[in-house]
Formats: structure tokens, C-alpha cells, sequence
């Protein structure tokens, strides 16, 4: 029987032979500068390039793209991976391309000439959503209530994107007049499957916080109607997990416990309902009763008592559109002025901005 430490040994062996078959590809059959290699998933591998001004002679980068192809540290997984990569080029194929989601780029990529199915990505130079919850516990720091707004609406397009596809390329997304929303879902939204990217001086919603996107497509799917659940209220749940966890500084279910709690729905009514989530989000002193309120409802067990996505996306535009630092000035023991203008900038450039995580 092989040794693990010589089977991990066959793996690396097998990522590097594959990176180097898809860095000569890529830079031979279209021109692009190779960079480096990107993180790894558990069924793919992915490169950085440069896309080159490819008519003129000082070749200026135009832009970051990634190569993602398959791969699977066990062989019996790469079937899988192969399957997962042409999901993925499919689902983002069917959305394109609106502005929450990654971009798919066209590139004509010959299959006779690489060995892996792969896809070309646009490049988002912030970082995941993990990556900055690290960062958060390292440093011990909250995020301001107006970023978690910011990054909620970020993901409620998203989700939105996901329910009423197609879209035009860098389309806002909307939630259309008169059309049923589709039951696709993300399948592997968490926090390492969520990217941030740059600021926007010139667009309200992203001038204070960076726009985010998700990727990794590869488990996309339509839930059937006879589950129970609809892709919208799954999506509600996900990504309202995802901002729990910049509460708690982390993404894990290890602490996850039912609980009971109280909280005001759509009506203004007061009531009762059970939820299942991180006790950081009920115990957390620095948030406003509205946004703890969205997220409990977000947790609920009962897919039915999870805000809209329409509702929520009115919260979270109304939210990023017209909050001030004023807004929380009554959270007892809450220094508001972490939530200034000038505060959050100082927040973003530390935790996002600067840092490993941008190259």
C-alpha cells in the first residue's frame, strides 16, 4: 500500500505537470504572460496571467485573468472535476454576466491541446470573504454595521442574479417585473467562494465598500419543485450565513445552535420563530436591532419565515443608500463612530486594501 506521504508526493507532482501544460498553452496559444499559480480547490487548480495589448510593442497588461482547470488530489474525484468545470462554464455561461457574478471570458480554448477542461476567469484582486474573516479575529475588530449592509447587498444581487437569469454582461442586477424566479442555486456558497474586488469613487454602492462576486459554479444546480424549498429562500439562508460569519469572525457550524428567538416581520408584527445559526450574530453588542433582526430571519428553520429576495434587497439598498454613522448612535456601548465615512475607509484600506491577499 502506498505511503500517504508518497501519495501526496504523486499529487504535487501531477499539479505541477498540469500547471506547466496549461501555463505553455495558454501563453503560446493566446499570448497571455503567466504569473503564478492561484489557490486550490479540492477539484481544480487555477493559474494567473496577464492579458496582454497584443498590437503593441511594449505589450501593455490590459488586465488579470485566471485559468481554472480540473483537478483532483484523488483519481477516483477527477471524473468529477471534469464534470464540475463544464457545470461551471454552463451556469455562467446561461447568467451572463452580471455584476455580482465572476465574468466568464471568451477564449477559444482547442481540447485537443490541453488535458483538462478549463475555463477563463476575470480576476478579482481583493481576496475571499475567509480570507478577511482571518484577518478580523487576528486583529480583533468588528466589521461596521454599514460594510456588513454593503457586503449584504453585494450578495443579494447575487441572489437575484442567480433567480432571474439571463443578464447582459455587467448588468446591475434587478428583480424584473412580472417573472417568476428560477430555482437555481449556488450548491458551494461559502466564504472562500466569494471574492472581493475594487472600489467604485463614482457608484453610491460600492464608493465605501468593494464590490463582491461569487464563483466557483461547479455544484450549480435547479432544485426540484418537490423539495420544499424554493432557490431564493436557499439563497436567503446562504448568504445570510456568509454575514453571520463576518460577525463571528469565522465560517464554521461548530457553534451552531437552535434557538429561539424573537423578531419582527414584514408587518412590523412580533413573533416567535426557531433558527438554527452561529450564537455570535445573537450575543454581538456592535449590531443594530434591524440588521440582527434580517439575519435571525434569514437563519429561520421554516424556509417560508425567511425574508423575500425582494424584501431584502429593499432593506439592504435602503440600508447602503441612507445610513449614516447617526443611524447607530442608540447601540448601547457602541462607539458609532466606527461608522463615519472617513472610519470606514480606514476600515477597508486595513482589511481589504492592504494586505497578502492583493498582488
Amino acid at each position: 500500500m502506498m505511503r500517504e506521504s508518497e501519495r501526496r508526493a504523486l499529487v504535487r507532482e501531477a499539479r505541477e505537470k498540469l500547471a506547466t501544460q496549461f501555463s505553455d498553452y495558454f501563453t503560446t496559444a493566446h499570448g497571455l504572460e503567466y504569473v503564478r499559480p492561484l489557490g486550490k480547490g479540492s477539484a481544480a487548480g487555477a493559474l494567473l496571467f496577464n492579458d496582454l495589448e497584443k498590437q503593441t510593442p511594449n505589450k501593455r497588461v490590459l488586465r488579470r485573468v485566471v485559468v481554472k482547470y480540473a483537478f483532483a488530489e484523488y483519481e477516483n474525484r477527477n471524473k468529477m472535476a471534469d464534470d464540475e468545470i463544464r457545470n461551471e462554464f454552463r451556469w455562467l455561461r446561461k447568467l451572463g454576466g452580471p455584476e455580482h457574478i465572476v465574468q466568464l471570458i471568451t477564449c477559444e480554448v482547442d481540447e485537443e491541446q490541453i488535458p483538462r477542461p478549463a475555463l477563463v476567469l476575470e480576476f478579482l484582486e481583493g481576496g475571499d470573504v475567509g480570507q478577511l474573516c482571518l484577518k478580523l479575529r487576528r486583529a480583533k475588530r468588528d466589521m461596521p454595521n454599514r460594510v456588513l449592509w454593503s457586503i449584504f447587498l453585494c450578495l443579494t444581487r447575487a441572489s437575484v442574479a442567480m433567480a432571474y437569469y439571463p443578464w447582459t454582461e455587467g448588468e446591475r442586477e434587478t428583480i424584473p417585473n412580472n417573472q417568476q424566479p428560477k430555482n437555481l442555486v449556488h450548491g458551494d456558497l461559502h466564504d472562500e467562494n466569494i471574492l472581493l474586488g475594487a472600489l467604485h469613487p463614482d457608484d453610491a454602492e460600492h464608493r465605501l465598500a468593494p464590490r463582491l462576486k461569487l464563483i466557483d459554479f461547479g455544484k450549480a444546480g435547479v432544485i426540484p419543485p418537490t423539495v420544499g424549498i424554493t432557490g431564493p429562500q436557499q439563497s436567503v439562508q446562504d448568504i445570510g450565513r456568509v454575514i453571520i460569519a463576518l460577525v463571528a469572525r469565522r465560517y464554521s457550524s461548530i457553534s451552531d445552535e437552535n434557538m429561539q428567538v424573537n423578531i419582527q416581520d414584514d408587518t412590523g408584527a412580533s413573533h416567535q420563530i426557531l433558527i438554527y445559526t452561529d450564537p455570535a450574530v445573537r450575543d454581538a453588542t456592535h449590531l443594530s436591532a434591524e440588521l440582527r433582526n434580517v439575519l435571525f430571519r434569514s437563519q429561520a428553520i421554516n424556509p417560508a419565515e425567511r425574508p423575500s429576495l425582494d424584501r431584502l434587497l429593499q432593506l439592504c439598498e435602503a440600508a447602503v443608500n441612507t445610513h449614516t454613522a447617526a443611524q447607530y448612535s442608540n447601540i448601547p456601548g457602541y462607539d458609532h463612530s466606527a461608522e463615519t465615512n472617513d472610519s470606514i475607509r480606514q476600515f477597508i484600506q486595513q482589511f481589504i486594501l492592504d494586505g497578502d491577499t492583493k498582488t
